[in-house]
Parts: C-alpha cells; sequence; structure tokens
C-alpha cells in the first residue's frame, strides 16, 4: 500500500515496485491518509484478509492526519495483522529518524524516493517468512 499526498511520488514508487516484479494489482494506492485508514479499517476483526496490505510505505508529512498520527489511529483497530510500516520523507528530521528507531510498528524511515532495490529486499524478506 502507498500513502502519499503527492500523488506523483506514489506514481514513482508503483513504477519502482512493478520493476522490481511486484504485479500492479498488487498495489493499493491512496493520496489521504483519511481514506487509505477507512480502507483499512474495513478489515477490523475480519477472517478474510486477501486484499489487505503486508507493507505500508508511508509518508510523515502529510495534512490532517500525518504519518505518525495514522500509526498511532491504525494501532487502535482490531486487525488480527499489523503491516510493516516503512516511513518515508523528503526531510530526515532527528525528530522522525528517533521515533522510527524506537516505534515498534515502523520498520524503518527512508529519504524520498525508494528505489527498485528497496522493493527487491522487501520481495526477498516476504519470501523468506
Amino acid at each position: 500500500m502507498l500513502v502519499d499526498d503527492n500523488q506523483s511520488a506514489n506514481y514513482y514508487h508503483r513504477l519502482m515496485m512493478e520493476a522490481a516484479g511486484i504485479s500492479s494489482n498488487r498495489v493499493i494506492e491512496f493520496s489521504s491518509s483519511e481514506n487509505a485508514l477507512a480502507y483499512l479499517n474495513q478489515f477490523e476483526s475480519k477472517d478474510d484478509e486477501s486484499l489487505y496490505p503486508e507493507v505500508i510505505l508511508l509518508d510523515i508529512n502529510m495534512p490532517l492526519i500525518n504519518g505518525w498520527k495514522f500509526v498511532g489511529l491504525l494501532e487502535k483497530y482490531n486487525l488480527k495483522r499489523f503491516p510493516d510500516i516503512y516511513m518515508v520523507s523528503n526531510s530526515r528530521h532527528p525528530n522522525d529518524i528517533k521515533l522510527a528507531e524506537e516505534h515498534p510498528r515502523v520498520q524503518g524511515l527512508f529519504e524520498k524516493h525508494v528505489d527498485q532495490k528497496f522493493f527487491e529486499k522487501l520481495i526477498k524478506k516476504f519470501e523468506s517468512i
């Protein structure tokens, strides 16, 4: 899942995912955190997770609900499985770096735009699980 209010960032990341071998029909894209949360809310306490994302590439700086607030709200959902969250940002603010390192739900913080190799590593990680 891609969650970024910058549609060109979502487009670029989708291209990198496809180049890494991730089928475009497996990519869900949102340009607002509110819509992404509404989508994820439908999986609360449900057994069918066929359309549930394994990974969320989440922008930190978004209007209304930023990336950190998004994670906090998502933690309140009664989900059977929590997705791996990778935060992305145009800046490497020390507070964001520290939060990403310490937050148990966040796998890391990466500077936009992540490249094809990032997604290739994700594929290998999930193949080994």
